[in-house]
């Protein structure tokens, strides 16, 4: 079973630090329990407070916890896809930031996500988003390639260059990303005329 790599404790190594974000995580979880309760003091939050556990104790993906199959799930990840092609970029977002709560190892949820922020404009969100990709997904030049544009927006020429050179380095013996290859050598080389500009200024 994957397990949710966001929220696993098993990771920390030093037993006494392991003990001290576990407590860390019971007393976060207190607080979000006590803070619901006041909000809705006759309702039963007992499996409110089992999932939490669960996610962020034991590290189990969310849909696993609620009991969600993985026909749900691509549902919702169809659902998702169909406000993103619409160009309901807003709705793809809260649809795929969900999903990546439920189960963040499938990597399809976070490039998802990194690409309704990148459509809305929101270039740094979408790029930390597109880097956190990179802990599944690293091979993948597409992950580079849109991270690459977003540093464009933000002025940052130099990691834009970096992220365009592993994009070709990952896609270039890959005939279903040639168009890509393309694209990237020509905006890579369009950015460095720039900077020589720059530089010669």
């Amino acid at each position: 079973m994957a397990t949710n790599k966001s929220y696993e404790v098993e990771e920390v190594v030093d037993p006494k630090a392991k003990e001290q974000l576990l407590n860390e995580l019971r007393g976060a979880i207190d607080q979000v329990m006590a803070d619901l309760q006041k909000k809705h003091p006759d309702a039963d939050l007992s499996n409110y407070r089992k999932i939490l556990e669960s996610v962020y104790l034991e590290g189990k993906p969310a849909k696993d916890t609620m009991g969600l199959g993985n026909e749900v799930i691509d549902a919702l990840y169809a659902f998702g896809s169909n406000a993103y092609n619409t160009g309901n970029f807003v709705m793809s977002e809260a649809i795929f930031r969900h999903l990546l709560f439920m189960d963040s190892s499938q990597p399809r949820f976070g490039f998802a996500l990194a690409a309704s922020l990148h459509m809305q404009k929101k270039y740094r969100k979408a790029l930390e988003m597109y880097f956190m990709c990179l802990i599944y997904d690293s091979e993948n030049p597409l992950v580079f390639y849109h991270g690459a544009d977003c540093c464009i927006h933000l002025n940052q020429i130099h990691a834009a260059d970096l992220l365009l050179q592993n994009t070709i380095d990952l896609a270039k013996d890959r005939p279903a990303y040639s168009h890509i290859v393309e694209r990237s050598k020509m905006i890579l080389e369009q950015l460095i005329k720039e900077e020589k500009k720059l530089e010669n200024k």
